[in-house]
């Protein structure tokens, strides 16, 4: 698998299928820009006998189909007792078209429901391999 790296701006400095469309200066680092991914990481504390209810929650959550706006999630332990949901959203406008949305975050909900207190971290994917 070849790793996937900044995106090299073009000389009329446009991306996308729309060459009109414009680099956010936001998103500039150099002459490249952010890849437009997102990874929302949403962790915390769970009661060890909570561990297996929240692993068939999430498991309902995979099988029954991610949306198009979510590239891939995962269930992750740090410890016997902290989890976290980390996922690589197709870009920052679906993240925050899920937020604008109102409900409660799935990622937030499932770690909620199993006893613990959600906090979520949001970072821009710069280089994937």
């Amino acid at each position: 698998m070849q790793a996937t790296f900044l995106k090299p701006i073009s000389s009329q400095e446009s991306v996308g299928n729309d060459a009109r469309e414009k680099i956010d200066p936001a998103r500039r680092i150099g002459k490249f820009y952010i890849m437009g991914r997102v990874i929302s990481i949403v962790e915390g504390d769970v009661a060890l006998e909570q561990i297996p209810a929240l692993i068939e929650a999430y498991k309902n959550l995979i099988d029954s189909g991610l949306p198009p706006s979510i590239v891939q999630s995962f269930l992750v332990q740090r410890s016997h007792d902290h989890v976290a949901i980390i996922t690589v959203w197709r870009t920052r406008e679906d993240l925050q078209a899920m937020i604008d949305s109102g409900g409660e975050p799935v990622a937030r909900r499932l770690i909620r429901e199993a006893g613990g207190q959600p906090q979520a971290n949001f970072h821009d994917v710069l280089i994937a391999g």
